[in-house]
């Protein structure tokens, strides 16, 4: 009696580096990183065919030693092997809370000079809060430009949430060639944004453009942005409070005299702040709330392209700026494994009866909730 052997199953070791290449294109998808890390421990072999997608994708709590961290490691790889250089495709930068009295990356008094006598001098004891944060920002920046000019020509999605106001302008430092998508979440006053030339755009291939909690300053900042947004497709505004400049808000879609800098625009989301509670002199502030949604849902009936106004957490209070960058953070992740993260919508979500002036359902029901 015969016995029929079947030929061996070949390990991965025996792949073809080519074949492991591929495998481990599709292995990587959707992490921030993790399995190619998991890879690079099996053996020499693996962790030659896997170091491409090391930095694929990159969440970081942006603080200046771990951005130096960071910078060092991408530097080591790159020139450990050129022809495999890891490649960062998607970046979600969290700007940690900057408390001088409680960060340790702050410079002290301690590092300051002394006087003759031992004892800090005048000089030391000026060296006040705000000196100290301005050093830390310019450190801080330094190192998130060197970072950004690292990973630009390879970038696809940037996410930045910061938890502390910017004293300056969000640089870009440099052209992002393949950047598809981009979400700004601030704290506090919106930022401005800094560019470095006017011609070509910034971002020529920028199709989704997401911000979160936009301030009053929205206009100004706002078209600085959106004029190195030439093939932008996607517009969608987050926990956006009552705007006092509502029309330049309105003007971004309307159909009569469309705003030349997005000539490609497709389709906005608009998801209005939570609700707030109706008390207060005969509840004046729910009330503008009312008006703002209404205004907001009126203006989608003659717009150029569907706006959709989305409903919100209707729990969420204005101090919860940590729900929104969790909440960002998940919707990062949704968008890099290909599913439709904060860009889903229901039809539902659009005014498309002309005549009507009410308010839509779902937002009238979070109205309702929170006054319950």
């Amino acid at each position: 009696m015969s016995i029929k052997l079947h030929p061996p199953v070949p390990f991965m070791e025996d792949l073809a580096a080519e074949l492991l290449v591929d495998i481990f294109e599709f292995a990587c998808v959707g992490d921030h990183g993790q399995t190619a890390r998991s890879l690079s421990l099996i053996s020499r072999r693996i962790r030659e065919a896997s170091r491409p997608f090391l930095f694929r994708a990159i969440f970081l709590h942006a603080t200046p030693t771990k951005l130096q961290q960071l910078i060092h490691r991408m530097e080591v790889e790159r020139e450990r092997c050129p022809g495999m250089r890891p490649r960062c495709r998607h970046l979600f930068l969290e700007c940690p809370h900057m408390d001088p009295d409680e960060s340790a990356e702050f410079p002290t008094i301690d590092d300051s000079p002394t006087s003759f006598h031992g004892e800090p001098s005048s000089s030391v004891l000026s060296y006040s809060t705000h000196q100290r944060m301005a050093t830390f920002w310019e450190q801080w920046s330094r190192l998130v430009s060197s970072l950004l000019r690292a990973t630009a020509p390879d970038l696809e999605t940037f996410t930045f949430a910061s938890h502390s106001d910017f004293p300056g302008p969000i640089a870009f430092p440099c052209f992002f060639p393949a950047l598809r998508e981009l979400c700004v979440v601030p704290c506090g006053l919106s930022p401005s944004f800094s560019v470095t030339t006017t011609h070509p755009p910034v971002f020529p291939s920028l199709q989704r453009l997401h911000l979160v909690s936009l301030s009053e300053e929205f206009p100004s900042s706002f078209a600085s942005l959106v004029q190195h947004t030439p093939k932008l497709t996607h517009l969608r505004f987050s926990n956006l409070a009552r705007q006092r400049n509502l029309r330049a808000l309105l003007n971004l879609y309307k159909d009569s005299n469309p705003d030349p800098a997005l000539p490609n625009l497709q389709r906005v989301l608009i998801q209005p702040s939570s609700p707030p509670w109706p008390d207060g002199p005969c509840g004046s502030p729910y009330m503008l709330y009312l008006d703002f949604v209404t205004r907001l849902w009126c203006s989608a009936q003659l717009a150029r392209v569907p706006v959709y106004l989305v409903p919100g957490n209707v729990k969420f209070r204005e101090a919860d700026h940590e729900i929104l960058v969790q909440k960002t953070r998940e919707e990062w992740l949704d968008r890099i494994a290909g599913r439709e993260g904060c860009w889903a919508v229901e039809e539902d979500w659009a005014n498309r009866n002309v005549d009507g002036h009410a308010i839509p359902w779902h937002l009238l029901l979070m109205a309702r909730e929170r006054g319950a």
